[in-house]
Order: C-alpha cells, then sequence, then structure tokens
C-alpha cells in the first residue's frame, strides 16, 4: 500500500513547463563556508578603560539626576500620606470645636440681645 495520493491531473490547456521545479526534485545548492573561529578580544589600555569608564559614569549620572526628583517625590509621598492624612484630621476636629464654640456664642449673644430688646425685659439680662 502506498501512503501517497495519487498524483492529480494537470488542470485543462495548462502544460508543465520544465523550468517550474517539482516538489520531488532536489535543488543543488552552492556550498557556503562559514568562519567559527573565535574574534580576538580587544585590547583596551588603561586611558582607553579610564574614558570608558567617564563615560559611563556621566550617562549614569544623566539619567539618575533625570529620574532622582520622581523617584524622590514618589518615597515622600509613601512615607508622609499618613502623616497628612493625621494632621489634616486633627485640623479639621479642631476647626469644628473652634467653630461650634463661636456659633454657640454668637447664637447666645443674639439671644440676649432679642431678650434685651422684648418690652418690660430686665436690664441685666447679659
Amino acid at each position: 500500500m502506498s501512503s501517497q495520493p495519487p498524483p492529480r491531473p494537470a488542470a485543462p490547456g495548462l502544460a508543465d513547463d520544465a523550468a517550474i521545479p517539482v516538489l520531488t526534485e532536489r535543488l543543488a545548492l552552492p556550498e557556503v563556508e562559514l568562519d567559527v573561529t573565535p574574534p580576538k578580544a580587544p585590547v583596551v589600555t588603561a586611558e582607553g578603560a579610564a574614558r570608558i569608564e567617564a563615560s559611563v559614569r556621566a550617562a549614569a549620572l544623566a539619567e539618575l539626576r533625570a529620574e532622582l526628583p520622581r523617584l524622590i517625590e514618589a518615597t515622600l509621598r509613601e512615607e508622609l500620606a499618613g502623616t497628612v492624612d493625621d494632621a489634616v484630621r486633627d485640623m479639621l476636629a479642631l476647626l469644628q470645636v473652634t467653630l461650634e464654640g463661636r456659633v454657640r456664642q454668637i447664637v447666645r449673644r443674639a439671644v440676649e440681645d432679642a431678650i434685651a430688646r422684648l418690652p418690660g425685659a430686665p436690664s441685666d439680662v447679659r
């Protein structure tokens, strides 16, 4: 039994073109030579190493200088968030107590003034 399907007939009107390779043909490829020897290590002088170090240091400092404000702000926000929330909460509580006291004082004075203006009211209501 053959595992390959039978060949399909060519489409009507088309003749086989000998210039078109068929899947069963093997094409000859040119041989390629690859150089697999490892490259020689570059020779770096002390002056060259110092120049590379200075260049890398300058690039790292420039990148750090650009990122530093954002990093500091993010760190401060994280660290101070709880403290700022506590301070605002305490300030609001103090303002509430102060305002309640002022409102009571104003209302008390207004009531005393209204009573003092009533006919027949004692003169020393305050």
